[in-house]
């Protein structure tokens, strides 16, 4: 698994990418997602998208998501995270 940096870098980057097609695909700005967690984001994607095969299988990505970054990236939402650390 990554170092702590480049996971935060990989959470972002994917945050970004997937609030961006979920509101692409419901007409909305990526701001108005801001508060939805990685996890939400990417079933909401799955579950407006996945039927075309545009995002490949489901688990095959979460997966591979939760060994890059970890499973507490992807569910717990970064206000929570902060709080805990601190």
């Amino acid at each position: 698994m990554p170092d702590d940096e480049t996971r935060q870098r990989i959470h972002l980057g994917l945050l970004t990418l997937v609030r961006s097609r979920v509101a692409f695909a419901l007409q909305l700005e990526p701001t108005d997602l801001s508060e939805m967690t990685l996890g939400k984001a990417l079933n909401l994607l799955f579950l407006l998208r996945g039927q075309t095969q545009e995002l490949g299988e489901y688990m095959p990505s979460l997966t591979a998501i939760y060994a890059l970054i970890g499973v507490d990236a992807v569910w717990v939402p970064q206000a929570e995270k902060k709080a805990v650390v601190q």
